[in-house]
């Protein structure tokens, strides 16, 4: 079975971790290292033959522009994950509609094929800004990633309706707790545990979508001083999480989000665990 596999295109300074302790530090350099790091990415999913939907922040995009045709070598596809690095619930729509239509015309240019997906920084769309899709729509996306968890919604499964996806988190639930399957708790939970609820929901006949950032592989990261709390949130299990992932790669079949809704012979009731479509 066909799972999504996808990678939050940012670098180490970006994350909201980092925001919060960076601001007040003028005097920290803010090495780039996301070139080596998507690299590092790119080999170990050709080796496994893994394809996946890269969400490239804006900024990034802009200052290396020939990250693009490196990862569309691969096969692999461009989604967008906004211009700045910032939570879309913290936007008026009105600003949130001009970071999207800047990265939307910034990737549009650089990429070969449309970009189609979208994943909004920290995974902020929900109850509150749900309007943020109506926007992602009038910009031509087709497939949202910015749900935590999916909440209550008609699902709208005809096929003539199927004009936007929109594919939560995926997790498997232990009573009223998900273990989201990518990010930091790929790199906090046992490998073990991943991949026995990985295979679970596949035997269940549910696919799942796993998400990783470049600088996780990065055993070499930038430090700064944090709470414990955040310390354990940006650096715990940096130094295995490259085996984990190959771990993962080896163990199950992945494709981009583009590929995965392109192809048949996934029947409605198995997508209706999934995603949902608006």
């Amino acid at each position: 079975m066909n799972n999504i596999l996808t990678v939050d295109c940012e670098d180490w300074f970006h994350t909201e971790v980092s925001q919060k302790y960076l601001r007040d530090k003028s005097d920290v350099v803010l090495e780039d290292r996301i070139n080596e790091n998507v690299d590092m990415l790119l080999k170990e999913f050709r080796e496994y033959k893994a394809r996946a939907t890269f969400f490239v922040l804006g900024s990034v995009a802009e200052k290396f522009p020939d990250l693009i045709p490196r990862i569309e070598e691969g096969g692999h596809r461009i989604g967008a994950h906004g211009y700045a690095h910032t939570s879309a619930f913290l936007r008026t729509a009105a600003e949130f509609d001009k970071d999207i239509e800047k990265v939307t015309r910034l990737l549009g240019r650089l990429a070969s094929r449309p970009v189609l997906s979208f994943r909004a920084p920290n995974w902020s769309i929900g109850y509150r800004n749900f309007c943020a899709i109506e926007i992602l729509k009038k910009y031509g996306y087709r497939y949202d990633s910015s749900l935590k968890r999916a909440f209550h919604i008609k699902k709208r499964i005809e096929a003539e309706q199927r004009q936007f996806i929109e594919i939560p988190r995926s997790g498997k639930m232990l009573w009223h707790f998900q273990i989201p399957f990518g990010g930091a708790f790929l790199r906090l939970y046992p490998l073990n545990l991943m991949l026995h609820l990985m295979r679970e929901m596949n035997q269940g006949g549910s696919p799942f979508m796993v998400y990783v950032h470049p600088w996780e592989v990065d055993r070499a990261i930038p430090f700064i001083e944090t709470s414990w709390a955040d310390k354990v949130i940006q650096y715990q299990g940096i130094s295995e999480n490259l085996e984990k992932i190959k771990a993962v790669l080896a163990s199950f079949e992945f494709v981009s989000i583009e590929e995965f809704f392109e192809e048949k012979g996934m029947d409605v009731m198995s997508l209706d665990r999934f995603c949902f479509f608006i």
